[in-house]
Parts: structure tokens; C-alpha cells; sequence
């Protein structure tokens, strides 16, 4: 049995998969790093941070493989202008006073 490049459609598929299964990662290493049970030690959650940043980084990668791979040009990043414009909340929060 041979391999032959995948459909277009399963390839974005699998792709989303990945990543919504590293946002998962990220969403409970963020979570764990807040401690709001006080549960981990500062050595512990002295990682977390920089384990998040590896798995988004490994998003990132995988969007840039798969525009090459279906051979797009990757957009540059969104401004602050542009991400406002989406969700002001991504961005800033009320100080609360």
C-alpha cells in the first residue's frame, strides 16, 4: 500500500484537530499556572509558562505548514487596530475602578 497526499478538506480537518487539542493543553497549563486552589508548588507552575508558549508556537508552525503545503502566503499579524476590531476584550481589560 502506497501513501498519496491527503484531501484537502481531511488535511484542514486534522489540522484543526491538532490544534484545537493544543488549545486544550494550553487552556489547562494557563489554568493550573493561575492556581486558584493553590495546589502547586512556584517550581511547578514556573514552567507552565513556558510550556504554553512551545504548544502555541507548535500552532503557529503547523497554520505555516499547512499554508505552504496548500500553497498559500501566510498574512501578516493582525494589528491592535484589527484585533480590537474582533474582541476588544483579547487585547485590554477593565482596571476596574
Amino acid at each position: 500500500m502506497a501513501l498519496v497526499d491527503q484531501d484537502k478538506s481531511k488535511k484542514i480537518q486534522l489540522v484543526n484537530a491538532y490544534m484545537k487539542a493544543k488549545l486544550q493543553e494550553v487552556n489547562l497549563k494557563l489554568h493550573r499556572e493561575e492556581d486558584p486552589e493553590d495546589i502547586f508548588d512556584d517550581t511547578f507552575k514556573g514552567t507552565l509558562d513556558a510550556s504554553a508558549k512551545a504548544d502555541e508556537g507548535d500552532i503557529i508552525k503547523m497554520l505555516r505548514w499547512l499554508a505552504d503545503n496548500l500553497g498559500f502566503t501566510v498574512p501578516i499579524a493582525f494589528t491592535d487596530a484589527e484585533v480590537d476590531a474582533i474582541n476588544p476584550d483579547i487585547r485590554q481589560k477593565d482596571d476596574g475602578l
